[in-house]
Protein backbone atom coordinates (compact mmCIF):
# COMPACT_ATOMS: atom_id res chain seq x y z
CA UNK A 1 0.00 0.00 0.00
CA UNK A 2 2.83 2.14 0.76
CA UNK A 3 4.57 1.79 -2.70
CA UNK A 4 1.25 2.45 -4.34
CA UNK A 5 1.19 5.83 -2.32
CA UNK A 6 4.46 6.84 -3.15
CA UNK A 7 3.67 6.41 -7.00
CA UNK A 8 0.57 7.97 -6.91
CA UNK A 9 2.25 11.36 -4.85
CA UNK A 10 5.21 11.25 -7.19
CA UNK A 11 2.45 11.37 -10.10
CA UNK A 12 0.93 14.28 -8.53
CA UNK A 13 3.96 16.26 -7.60
CA UNK A 14 5.09 15.75 -11.31
CA UNK A 15 1.62 17.09 -12.59
CA UNK A 16 1.84 20.15 -10.33
CA UNK A 17 5.05 20.77 -11.93
CA UNK A 18 4.22 20.71 -15.15
CA UNK A 19 0.88 23.12 -14.29
CA UNK A 20 3.47 25.77 -12.17
CA UNK A 21 5.80 25.51 -15.30
CA UNK A 22 2.69 26.13 -18.21
CA UNK A 23 1.81 28.53 -16.11
CA UNK A 24 5.03 30.34 -15.37
CA UNK A 25 6.19 30.50 -19.50
CA UNK A 26 5.52 32.35 -21.93
CA UNK A 27 3.32 31.62 -24.51
CA UNK A 28 5.39 31.15 -28.27
CA UNK A 29 3.10 33.92 -29.80
CA UNK A 30 5.03 36.44 -27.36
CA UNK A 31 8.49 35.49 -27.83
CA UNK A 32 7.64 35.75 -31.57
CA UNK A 33 6.33 39.50 -31.44
CA UNK A 34 8.55 40.65 -28.69
CA UNK A 35 10.58 43.79 -29.41
CA UNK A 36 13.78 42.01 -30.25
CA UNK A 37 11.94 39.59 -33.33
CA UNK A 38 10.70 42.82 -34.18
CA UNK A 39 13.93 44.83 -34.51
CA UNK A 40 15.53 41.83 -36.10
CA UNK A 41 13.21 41.59 -38.49
CA UNK A 42 12.88 44.78 -39.83
CA UNK A 43 16.96 44.78 -39.92
CA UNK A 44 16.00 41.23 -42.13
CA UNK A 45 14.47 43.49 -44.47
CA UNK A 46 16.64 46.57 -44.78
CA UNK A 47 19.07 47.63 -47.37
CA UNK A 48 21.58 50.21 -48.65
CA UNK A 49 23.23 50.37 -52.07
CA UNK A 50 25.07 53.60 -52.98
CA UNK A 51 26.37 54.22 -55.99
CA UNK A 52 28.74 56.80 -57.66
CA UNK A 53 30.81 56.72 -60.82
CA UNK A 54 32.27 59.66 -63.38
CA UNK A 55 34.35 62.52 -62.21
CA UNK A 56 37.59 63.16 -63.42
CA UNK A 57 39.14 60.69 -61.64
CA UNK A 58 36.45 58.49 -63.91
CA UNK A 59 35.62 56.47 -60.81
CA UNK A 60 33.12 54.10 -59.63
CA UNK A 61 32.51 53.83 -55.78
CA UNK A 62 30.36 51.21 -54.13
CA UNK A 63 29.22 51.45 -50.60
CA UNK A 64 26.65 48.61 -49.55
CA UNK A 65 25.25 47.16 -46.05
CA UNK A 66 22.35 44.34 -45.56
CA UNK A 67 21.11 44.88 -42.37
CA UNK A 68 19.88 41.12 -41.75
CA UNK A 69 23.68 39.87 -41.85
CA UNK A 70 25.00 43.75 -40.97
CA UNK A 71 27.78 43.42 -43.78
CA UNK A 72 28.94 46.21 -45.46
CA UNK A 73 31.38 46.47 -48.49
CA UNK A 74 33.08 49.31 -49.40
CA UNK A 75 34.74 48.92 -52.99
CA UNK A 76 36.24 51.83 -55.78
CA UNK A 77 37.12 51.21 -59.02
CA UNK A 78 38.40 52.74 -62.08
CA UNK A 79 35.56 52.58 -64.60
CA UNK A 80 36.37 50.39 -67.60
CA UNK A 81 34.72 49.23 -70.79
CA UNK A 82 37.37 46.43 -71.65
CA UNK A 83 36.71 43.22 -70.15
CA UNK A 84 40.04 42.77 -68.32
CA UNK A 85 39.45 45.74 -66.14
CA UNK A 86 42.05 45.83 -63.26
CA UNK A 87 41.61 44.91 -59.24
CA UNK A 88 39.94 47.57 -57.25
CA UNK A 89 41.74 50.19 -56.14
CA UNK A 90 40.54 49.96 -52.73
CA UNK A 91 37.71 47.46 -51.09
CA UNK A 92 37.09 47.02 -47.69
CA UNK A 93 34.13 44.93 -46.04
CA UNK A 94 33.19 44.01 -42.11
CA UNK A 95 30.39 44.03 -39.84
CA UNK A 96 28.11 46.42 -38.09
CA UNK A 97 26.73 46.16 -34.71
CA UNK A 98 22.55 46.03 -33.95
CA UNK A 99 22.88 50.19 -33.07
CA UNK A 100 25.06 51.05 -35.94
CA UNK A 101 22.02 49.51 -38.29
CA UNK A 102 19.51 51.12 -36.06
CA UNK A 103 21.05 54.46 -36.20
CA UNK A 104 21.03 54.03 -40.25
CA UNK A 105 17.98 52.66 -40.18
CA UNK A 106 16.99 56.01 -37.99
CA UNK A 107 18.45 57.97 -40.93
CA UNK A 108 16.54 56.41 -43.79
CA UNK A 109 12.80 56.98 -41.37
CA UNK A 110 13.73 60.90 -41.00
CA UNK A 111 15.23 61.22 -45.00
CA UNK A 112 11.46 60.27 -46.16
CA UNK A 113 13.14 58.79 -49.19
CA UNK A 114 9.64 57.54 -50.46
CA UNK A 115 8.50 61.14 -50.91
CA UNK A 116 11.38 61.69 -53.41
CA UNK A 117 10.78 61.33 -57.11
CA UNK A 118 13.14 58.59 -58.68
CA UNK A 119 15.44 60.86 -60.94
CA UNK A 120 16.64 64.24 -60.60
CA UNK A 121 18.56 64.15 -63.73
CA UNK A 122 21.86 65.96 -64.78
CA UNK A 123 23.11 69.59 -64.58
CA UNK A 124 23.37 71.21 -67.79
CA UNK A 125 27.17 71.41 -68.65
CA UNK A 126 28.57 69.44 -66.04
CA UNK A 127 31.22 66.57 -68.03
CA UNK A 128 32.94 66.16 -64.80
CA UNK A 129 30.48 65.51 -61.86
CA UNK A 130 30.05 62.03 -60.72
CA UNK A 131 26.68 60.31 -60.94
CA UNK A 132 24.56 59.08 -57.86
CA UNK A 133 22.63 55.88 -57.58
CA UNK A 134 21.07 54.91 -53.89
CA UNK A 135 19.11 51.93 -53.54
CA UNK A 136 17.27 51.45 -50.22
CA UNK A 137 15.01 48.51 -49.34
CA UNK A 138 13.05 48.94 -46.00
CA UNK A 139 10.07 48.08 -44.53
CA UNK A 140 8.87 46.06 -47.61
CA UNK A 141 9.61 48.80 -49.64
CA UNK A 142 12.08 49.47 -52.47
CA UNK A 143 13.22 52.81 -52.97
CA UNK A 144 15.94 54.26 -55.83
CA UNK A 145 16.75 57.88 -56.30
CA UNK A 146 19.09 58.84 -58.73
CA UNK A 147 21.16 62.28 -59.60
CA UNK A 148 24.49 63.84 -60.15
CA UNK A 149 26.00 66.34 -57.69
CA UNK A 150 24.54 69.15 -58.29
CA UNK A 151 20.74 67.65 -58.72
CA UNK A 152 20.88 64.72 -55.69
CA UNK A 153 18.48 65.91 -53.13
CA UNK A 154 19.28 66.49 -49.59
CA UNK A 155 17.39 63.69 -48.13
CA UNK A 156 19.10 60.81 -50.34
CA UNK A 157 22.73 62.60 -49.99
CA UNK A 158 21.66 62.78 -45.77
CA UNK A 159 21.59 58.52 -46.14
CA UNK A 160 24.58 58.41 -48.45
CA UNK A 161 26.85 60.45 -45.85
CA UNK A 162 25.42 58.40 -42.68
CA UNK A 163 26.54 54.97 -44.64
CA UNK A 164 29.72 56.33 -46.00
CA UNK A 165 30.63 57.71 -42.61
CA UNK A 166 29.98 54.59 -41.16
CA UNK A 167 31.88 53.18 -42.89
CA UNK A 168 34.49 55.26 -42.45
CA UNK A 169 34.80 54.58 -38.45
CA UNK A 170 34.25 50.98 -38.83
CA UNK A 171 37.40 51.23 -40.67
CA UNK A 172 39.22 53.18 -38.35
CA UNK A 173 39.80 56.47 -40.66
Amino acid sequence: MRAHLTAVGRRVASCVAVILLAACSRPIADVATGPDASAHAARADFRIVMERDGGLGSLWIRESVDGATGQWLATTHRICSVPQCQAAMDSATGTFDAATIASLMETVDFARLWTLADDYGRTPNSADMMDHTLKVRYDGRDKTVHGDDGTFPEPARRVSTALHEAIWKARGR
